[in-house]
């Protein structure tokens, strides 16, 4: 019986995947091994500084040393670093510390994620107020980053949100982006064995 998998020319449709005399298909490329671009909203850099849940700061950490190791690539946007501009002087200056540590792509915010973004609250995919929720998951979004990860687990980080974001995202022609946690990254690492050098 033949594998299924998604294919790229039909990223809706699950294909049968024919293994030929031990090759795969020129298009499938499998993801293990290849580092991802990670978005991080501003809950992953706050939550190393997070005095109340040391199991966050300790996964935190464990996230940010395969950001640092290059294991994957972090991605972040201008309003990322307006909201970092909030945060006490001190949580400040040991997330810059930690920024200065990865390989950091700076996503610009464009007309087309304002849409988005507007689209997110509209459908009711994100509450009224989370607007900056739904900034987040745009730019993510119309830049195609592998994974937004998240701690926050009330507007993005489960399952309801996830879906009513899919369905946004197909509506107006965007791929669908994964949402996750930073313990399901670190965890999915950890499940590959550490095969990015």
């Amino acid at each position: 019986m033949p594998l299924l998998v998604c294919s790229p020319s039909l990223p809706l449709h699950v294909v049968p995947l024919h293994v030929v005399d031990g090759c795969l298909p020129a298009w499938y490329v499998p993801h293990v091994g290849i580092p991802l671009r990670l978005y991080l909203d501003t809950s992953v850099l706050g939550a190393e500084f997070d005095t109340e849940l040391p199991e966050r700061v300790s996964v935190t950490r464990m996230l940010f040393e395969l950001l640092a190791r290059k294991v994957h690539r972090a991605c972040l946007c201008p309003l990322g670093y307006e909201e970092l501009g909030r945060a006490p002087s001190h949580v400040r200056a040991g997330i810059e510390r930690r920024l200065a540590t990865f390989d950091l792509e700076v996503l610009t915010m464009t007309p087309a994620a304002a849409a988005l973004a507007n689209a997110y609250l509209g459908a009711g995919a994100l509450p009224a107020g989370a607007l900056a929720d739904a900034w987040h998951l745009a730019v993510a979004s119309v830049h195609a980053v592998d994974v937004l990860v998240s701690w926050n687990f009330q507007h993005m980080v489960n399952p309801v949100r996830r879906r009513a974001v899919h369905a946004v995202n197909l509506a107006h022609g965007r791929p669908l982006i994964e949402i996750a946690s930073p313990y399901e990254i670190v965890e999915s690492d950890a499940g590959e064995g550490d095969t990015h050098g």
